[in-house]
């Protein structure tokens, strides 16, 4: 599971979460380009991806993971929209 937030006007982080739901890694993502080991060995990480996604998303809270193709599947949370309302 990952989460992605916009920290500043143009960065953002994207969270790994491990199966008990505790971070496991941070990543920051500036210009897009990411932090991560991956970013330095080919043009484009998975977690950028992960930013465009985000991006796209109009309202809400959303988690994201990879289906088997390994494309970005949003998950949107409905608590937090029944929280706010």
């Amino acid at each position: 599971m990952y989460l992605v937030r916009q920290k500043f006007s143009d960065e953002y982080e994207v969270a790994k979460f491990d199966e008990r739901d505790r971070p496991e890694s941070v990543y920051k993502i500036k210009k897009n380009k990411c932090s991560c080991p991956a970013s330095y060995r080919t043009k484009r990480c998975k977690h950028i991806n992960l930013l465009e996604s985000f991006k796209s998303k109009k309202d809400g809270i959303y988690w994201f993971d990879f289906d088997s193709a390994n494309n970005v599947v949003a998950h949107k949370i409905e608590a937090f929209d029944e929280a706010m309302e």
